[in-house]
């Protein structure tokens, strides 16, 4: 029996999000009933008492129509919340299909099919509003992208299940089309509890007004231009131009159909038949297809598709002209793309470009695209058919010429919206750039600053020379700034004291001087400083703002420093800061640096610049990604086995490995940025360590949208917002990993690699092997007492001393022997501990 946890993984949903993607699954199961049946009615009577020039009418009627109602419900917005707004429009839809269905039923008149057909817009429209505004209110970006398709199917599935129960009713006899919409009206009144039940459940995220006076977005007034912005623009325009193509398509669907079809219940039946296949291959779309697009290609997989699509069935339907079953096959087909696709892809993608945006402002452009974008796409539609019909160009074929016109520009929009879409996620992380050089200011100083303090009068040589001899400290600060600024070729002989001088005022004024003078002699004294704590700083800054005059020697000087890693990440840091090709090519020169540590200090530098790695760097790059991301997924087996563990309860351990992880992530962003030339990327990396969810979606989708489909697979479920077990599942196949005990799992912490694994991770997992002793434990500790690095030997004695007191004793012995001060010294400090901790508590001892 499937349990939950499988339906969970199956649906790519979590256990919390279980409650609102079902109520809002039954929502739209309901209300697409509604709509769908109330369609099929809707349009079969319409085309059996009217002619096709009655067709754009109606469209104009539907949009102007669609305009006010539009209109008048942003009215209600600025005094009614969205909660009882929404339960005003479904019994305001209710209140409308009862009186024309039973108007229809007392007086047979005509003109009412024509007000049914028209409110077909006002039915979806209101569907609309109700269903896609609360999913946007209740599940952020990341839900969004995973669940709204899933909520979406119970549309589909009202779809098939009325298609099929018209198919029912009808061949049987049970009911005439127009006693269909009886159905209509309870499925609306059952819908209308589903609302309720998600009102109580949701009603602090739905129960907001547009016109918040505290909220961040805007208020929707008359005097609110419509294009605020490129990407609003362009939000409205793929709003408008489906719905222009759609009804283009429908035209000539309904022309076609009903010349076959001219009784109404053999219309209705035939509707009910092609709508239902239509439907089921629409649910296999969006269950098997939709969410695999989009997280392979994107986003803009899903508003590209159906206008390509349609160029593509259109242009062979004109190129086959000539054969009558041809052309009625390839409408037939675009009408099938303009009802499966369109809800399948565009329009759920549609509804993500609306997480960007506040709440607020979401709300508010929503607004936007009911009111004025798919009204002016009715209308236009309408309007274009009315004047083709009008100069004889009326005929299938011809029609289909002008819709592929339109097709073209959809087209064009949608790929424009891509672009705007990532400048819009973009500029969520806009902020980060000022936090990026604030960071840098104080890991790698900025370059001098232009000196505005009133300078020294200049003096001859000679007096300089002599106040630099002076007793008095002021009279050699001055000396050091004159001597900086002095062209004579002697000058830095006189620096030079100062540079080893004791004082720290003067010998940084000489680290000052010595830039501002800029003779090579004394740039070795200057590399004498790069690694000290106290004149690193205006080192750096001295070196940085020589520029690229510095590099050879400083090359030299890294070359030279052998395996004092140490500087040479001091050396690279300095280098990031050099703005020019000579630097750029000394960083590209160590790429290949055998010492991990330096290679990730010249891909954040890299990265930096937003520097994209040569077809002949490529390899080298992705064979670290792939080595730097198995890593990563190594951290994620440890956590879980410490986690499983019951003899392990230290928070402390967890939280170190959870840096590790992040810390890979930067490290992980800096490789990705090179391989892929996206520097957004290196300015979005502290947005990895937020909590919030909004946040959090937004990286995961620059990240979609930046990395190569090569490397997806195996990055992205990184950086999602899922349970450990779960990102351990999706990277097994690429990244197998051996489920260990809590016992084992420390020792293969301890037993990681140096260039991987920080010291302070490593010596909180020898500190946990106090929960372990046994031989091999004994072993791995005086294994590791021995490190040269403090904090290891530190760790790996202090437990020994505890859990085995005898091998401690004569581990402690032996390097006495071998008189190892280091150590000995090391294990004094423990045997001292221990004798206070008995005077401090006797009866512990």
């Amino acid at each position: 029996m499937l349990s939950k946890q499988s339906a969970y993984a199956a649906l790519n949903i979590k256990p919390e999000e279980e409650k609102p993607v079902l109520l809002m699954l039954c929502y739209s199961f309901f209300s697409g009933v509604s709509i769908y049946i109330f369609y099929l009615v809707a349009n079969a009577l319409f085309l059996v008492n009217y002619d096709k020039f009655m067709l754009p009418v109606a469209y104009i009627g539907g949009g102007v129509l669609l305009f006010f109602i539009g209109k008048i419900n942003v009215s209600f917005q600025r005094k009614v919340n969205f909660s009882r707004l929404s339960v005003i429009l479904i019994l305001f839809q209710l209140a409308a299909v009862a009186a024309m269905m039973f108007s229809y039923e007392a007086t047979a008149l005509k003109w009412i099919t024509l007000v049914m057909f028209i409110w077909n817009r006002v039915s979806v429209y209101v569907n609309n509003v109700t269903f896609w505004t609360s999913s946007s209110k209740i599940f952020n970006l990341e839900q969004a992208k995973r669940i709204f398709s899933l909520i979406a199917t119970g549309d589909v599935v009202a779809s098939i299940v009325s298609y099929f129960s018209v198919n029912v009713l009808l061949n049987s006899k049970v009911m005439r089309t127009e006693e269909l919409l009886y159905i209509c009206m309870a499925a609306l009144v059952i819908s209308l509890g589903f609302m309720l039940v998600i009102i109580a459940n949701y009603n602090q995220k739905l129960a907001v007004t547009t016109s918040d006076p505290g909220g961040e977005g805007e208020d929707i007034s008359e005097g609110q231009p419509i294009f605020k912005n490129d990407y609003q623009m362009l939000l409205l325009l793929l709003g408008m131009l489906p719905v222009l193509g759609v009804y283009f398509g429908e035209f000539i669907f309904s022309v076609e159909v009903k010349r076959q079809f001219p009784v109404k219940d053999q219309l209705t039946l035939f509707l009910g038949q092609f709508f239902f296949i239509s439907a089921i291959i629409e649910l296999l779309v969006k269950v098997f297809f939709y969410r695999f697009a989009i997280r392979t290609f994107g986003l803009v997989s899903g508003i590209i598709i159906l206008p390509v699509a349609l160029i593509v069935v259109l242009s062979l339907a004109i190129l086959f002209t000539s054969l009558d079953f041809s052309v009625f096959f390839y409408i037939l087909l675009s009408r099938f793309l303009c009802i499966s696709i369109k809800k399948s892809f565009s329009d759920t993608s549609f509804q993500i470009l609306y997480q960007p945006l506040s709440k607020t402002e979401s709300h508010a452009l929503q607004n936007k695209v009911e009111i004025y974008a798919k009204p002016l796409g009715y209308i236009l539609a309408g309007v274009i058919l009315l004047i083709l019909m009008r100069v004889g160009l009326g005929e299938p074929v011809q029609i289909m010429s002008v819709f592929v016109l339109i097709l073209i520009g959809w087209t064009f929009a949608s790929f424009r919206m891509q672009s705007a879409y990532q400048t819009m996620l973009g500029n969520l992380f806009s902020g980060l750039s000022g936090v990026f050089q604030t960071k840098n200011a104080v890991e790698e100083p900025a370059l001098i600053q232009p000196d505005t303090a009133v300078r020294p009068r200049p003096l001859p040589f000679e007096e300089i020379v002599k106040k630099a001899t002076s007793p008095f400290f002021e009279d050699r600060l001055e000396a050091i700034e004159l001597l900086g600024q002095s062209k004579r070729f002697l000058a830095f002989k006189y620096l030079i004291p100062f540079l080893q001088d004791k004082n720290d005022g003067l010998k940084t004024a000489a680290i000052k001087a010595a830039a501002t003078n800029g003779n090579p002699e004394l740039w070795p004294y200057l590399f004498e400083n790069i690694c000290s704590d106290i004149f690193h700083a205006p080192t750096a800054h001295a070196l940085v703002s020589m520029g690229d005059r510095i590099l050879p020697a400083l090359n030299d000087f890294f070359d030279k420093s052998g395996d004092q890693i140490e500087t040479q990440l001091h050396v690279i840091g300095i280098v990031k800061q050099i703005e020019s090709e000579q630097a750029l090519r000394f960083l590209r020169q160590k790429l290949t640096h055998p010492v991990l540590a330096i290679r990730h200090k010249v891909f954040d530098a890299l990265a930096s610049r937003g520097y994209g790695v040569k077809l002949n760097e490529r390899p080298g790059v992705i064979q670290e990604v792939g080595q730097h991301i198995a890593f990563m997924v190594w951290i994620i087996a440890a956590q879980k086995d410490l986690i499983r563990s019951r003899f392990l309860h230290s928070e402390v351990l967890q939280d170190a490995l959870t840096n590790e992880y992040q810390d890979a992530v930067s490290e992980l962003i800096n490789m990705l940025t090179i391989l892929t030339k996206e520097r957004r990327l290196y300015f979005i990396q502290d947005s990895v360590r937020s909590r919030d969810e909004n946040t959090r979606s937004y990286l995961l989708e620059i990240l979609n949208m930046a990395i190569p489909l090569e490397h997806k697979s195996r990055v992205l479920p990184l950086f999602e917002d899922i349970p450990l077990t779960d990102r351990l599942v999706k990277l097994q196949s690429l990244y197998p990993q051996q489920k260990l005990s809590g016992e084992e799992r420390l020792h293969d912490i301890i037993n990681k690699d140096f260039s991987r694994l920080g010291v302070a991770t490593k010596a909180l997992a020898i500190r946990e092997l106090n929960n372990f002793p046994s031989e091999e434990t004994s072993f791995t500790l005086a294994a590791n007492a021995v490190s040269p690095v403090k904090a290891i030997a530190e760790a790996a004695l202090d437990v020994l001393h505890k859990t085995d007191p005898k091998r401690f004793e004569e581990l402690y012995q032996t390097m006495q022997w071998s008189e190892d001060d280091f150590h000995c010294s090391v294990c004094r400090t423990i045997e001292a501990a221990k004798i206070e901790n008995q005077l401090l508590n006797p009866a512990n001892s």
